[in-house]
């Protein structure tokens, strides 16, 4: 009897082993199938050429250190970091453009713009210890065809927030670096998602499968952002409005 109880529990236990395997299997193809579903929308096949404004290249944001004396946070490496690498995920490429002048090809061109930026600190002067901070940061992009058309254009900010310290030896705000990183990030990846998602950039791409290719030269001025657009100024267009106003990329 012993020896027939066993057997029938070996079975049992042999069959709980295979189902789990089985469902096991189950949950790998799952997830190999379906994993995709969540991901980035596929790389739009083109490679346009990326303009920068001047509002980004030289961008600084003003603001009092701990002397309160007038001090300014430079934006524009991480910037100028941050935009084409976010860019090449969403394209198959982007080629930067330099000079003033944006020559549009087949394949488009990008320009990105800086119009707000603050930092909003309040230190009581020479008073040792952590103070919150907030880094708001507003961005546009326009995507030009080929013929000059405006196909795509977005107004993002974001905020990035946290704390700095200073001590009663020097006038030094000490951390605001990965504060404006955040805020960096955030306007940028924004940005980038949402020309992805542009149906009209998509529909472009697929025509420029099948069309002649025309050479275009926009002076800067007739562009979605015009390269006078300064340091204090932000990102100024003749078809687009200030930068006022904008709505928030989320920072997280």
């Amino acid at each position: 009897m012993s020896i027939r109880h066993s057997g029938i529990r070996r079975q049992a236990a042999l069959g709980v082993v295979v189902a789990l395997a089985v469902l096991c299997a189950g949950c790998i193809g799952s997830k190999r199938s379906g994993g995709s579903s969540g991901s980035d929308p596929a790389a739009i096949p083109l490679t346009p050429s990326l303009w920068l404004s001047p509002s980004i290249s030289t961008a600084v944001i003003p603001y009092k250190d701990a002397c309160g004396q007038p001090a300014v946070f430079s934006v524009a490496d991480p910037l100028v970091e941050a935009v084409p690498k976010k860019l090449n995920r969403v394209f198959h490429g982007v080629t930067p453009q330099f000079g003033l002048e944006q020559r549009v090809t087949a394949a488009g061109v990008i320009e990105v713009g800086l119009g707000l930026k603050h930092i909003d600190l309040v230190i009581p002067r020479h008073i040792q210890g952590a103070y919150p901070v907030s880094v708001t940061l507003g961005a546009e992009m326009v995507f030009l065809a080929e013929d000059g058309k405006t196909l795509f254009t977005k107004k993002l900010q974001s905020v990035g927030r946290g704390e700095v310290t200073v001590t009663d030896q020097t006038c030094e705000v000490k951390g605001l670096e990965p504060i404006v990183q955040e805020a960096v990030d955030a306007v940028t990846e924004g940005l980038a998602k949402q020309v992805a998602e542009s149906v009209r950039v998509r529909e472009y791409a697929e025509q420029q499968k099948t069309r002649i290719p025309i050479t275009a030269s926009l002076p800067t001025q007739q562009a979605g952002i015009t390269s006078s657009a300064s340091v204090t100024g932000g990102v100024q267009a003749n078809r687009i409005a200030p930068t006022a106003g904008i709505p928030a990329a989320s920072s997280s």
